[in-house]
């Protein structure tokens, strides 16, 4: 498989730093990544940006609603930070947690507003969750981290609970064989690379090298091989997402023009979550969308 040009990792963005509510910049997350773990590109940064615009909405629901019934943003200039509602932020979970940098990044975010949240985080391939865990750490942010597919394995344990649920899912269109194959192949991420190696002695070490390069970029496509419409993964998360959020929890999608957005608003009214368009960039040849959705509280 090959990365499409959209969601490429190797990003030379690596000094991006967003301005938070108070004015002060806050870079990304240093992180150290593993070859079978997608590397925070343009989708990562746009996500980041809007977590950052929408902070103070996370800490007054009134202020949402205002936002949501004019259906215009606050203009930055006059964004003051108010007083935190009864709730505030106190449970953060990623799915697809990937490099660590989202949760890690949104984990400080809210520290530095209210307190330390509790913050969960799942991924179907192992290096991931094992990378995401290093990311945390070296940020000062204790993360939980659990293998397995999306919220299942934590859907009990945090049933009605989630205040803020992140998710930069496999958006790209690619067919269902590619997807459910790219799946399969990062959750056994830990024994693909070993199995190459078993192959020593009937090839050329050039052509080893070259099969380890195919089995690296066949775990990384599990982070953007979509499926039908790029939707097929984020499908099987959306109708659980009102019993995993806690009452005005938030839950952050990123989508391209290809998942069609305004379907996925009309989908998630229909399960009773408000909507709305946080932030857009164009990014190559992605239309990239950032979509919140609140539960009513």
């Amino acid at each position: 498989m090959v990365d499409p040009a959209g969601k490429s990792g190797n990003s030379a963005e690596g000094a991006h730093a967003v301005s938070t509510a108070d004015g002060d910049a806050l870079p990304t997350p240093v992180y150290k990544l593993g070859n079978t773990v997608y590397e925070p590109a343009e989708d990562t940064f746009l996500f980041m940006d809007s977590l950052q615009q929408d902070l103070p909405l996370w800490l007054s629901p009134a202020a949402e609603k205002i936002y949501i019934e004019d259906r215009t943003p606050v203009q930055s200039s006059k964004r003051k930070m108010v007083s935190p509602s009864p709730r505030g932020v106190k449970i953060i979970l990623e799915v697809g947690v990937g490099s660590g940098v989202l949760v890690t990044f949104a984990s400080q975010l809210v520290r530095r507003h209210q307190w330390i949240p509790l913050c969960f985080g799942t991924d179907i391939n192992p290096a991931a969750a094992s990378n995401a865990a290093d990311t945390a750490q070296r940020n000062g942010v204790t993360l939980h981290v659990v293998v397995g597919s999306l919220v299942f394995p934590l859907l009990h344990q945090l049933y009605n609970r989630v205040d803020l649920l992140l998710f930069n899912p496999p958006y790209v269109p690619t067919t269902s064989i590619e997807m459910k194959r790219a799946q399969s192949l990062s959750a056994n991420a830990s024994t693909a690379a070993s199995k190459r190696h078993e192959k020593e002695g009937t090839s050329g070490k050039k052509n080893e090298k070259h099969e380890d390069e195919e089995c690296v970029d066949d775990i990384i496509s599990a982070a953007w091989a979509g499926g039908k419409d790029g939707m097929e993964v984020t499908n099987l998360l959306l109708p659980l997402l009102p019993s995993l959020l806690s009452p005005g929890g938030r839950f952050y999608l990123l989508a391209v023009h290809e998942n069609n957005p305004d379907n996925i608003m009309l989908q998630m009214r229909s399960l009773g979550l408000l909507g709305r368009k946080v932030k857009r960039r164009q990014a190559r040849n992605e239309s990239q969308h950032v979509l919140c959705f609140s539960k009513p509280l």
